[in-house]
């Protein structure tokens, strides 16, 4: 098919995946990759005394775990103790320093490798790749 000059044709090059909602926001059963146990983690009563809540959720490759201000909930991935630590330092975090910023401010994450490290020494664990 010849073209004339003036004339635009649009094409379709490639594809993208690019999640849209989160697992959480959603409604229906159960799916069966998100029946992960959580252990008795350590500190697991501090985040209590703090009104956060601590579940499970379905991993996603893109991260291990989060601490939501909104929500004052630790959800991890993963049942990896060094996880937990990491995002029980940003609730503290968000605790004395009354905030934290939105997304992932390298001070933030700084602040909390270094406080799951120190955590990790108080519990009697050796961790040496902590990031959550």
């Amino acid at each position: 098919m010849d073209e004339k000059p003036g004339d635009e044709r649009q094409r379709l090059r490639c594809f993208l995946t690019r999640p849209v909602f989160r697992v959480e926001d959603t409604g229906g059963e159960p799916l069966d990759y998100e029946q992960i146990d959580l252990p008795n983690l350590p500190l697991l009563e501090r985040a209590k005394e703090w009104g956060i809540s601590v579940k499970a959720i379905p991993g996603n490759y893109q991260f291990y775990g989060y601490y939501s201000q909104d929500k004052k909930v630790i959800a991890l991935a993963t049942s990896e103790e060094k996880t937990f630590f990491h995002e029980l330092a940003h609730a503290g975090h968000d605790i004395v320093k009354k905030g934290l910023k939105g997304g992932q401010d390298p001070l933030q994450e700084i602040v909390a490798e270094l406080s799951a490290q120190a955590l990790c020494k108080l519990v009697g664990r050796q961790q040496t790749d902590t990031m959550g």
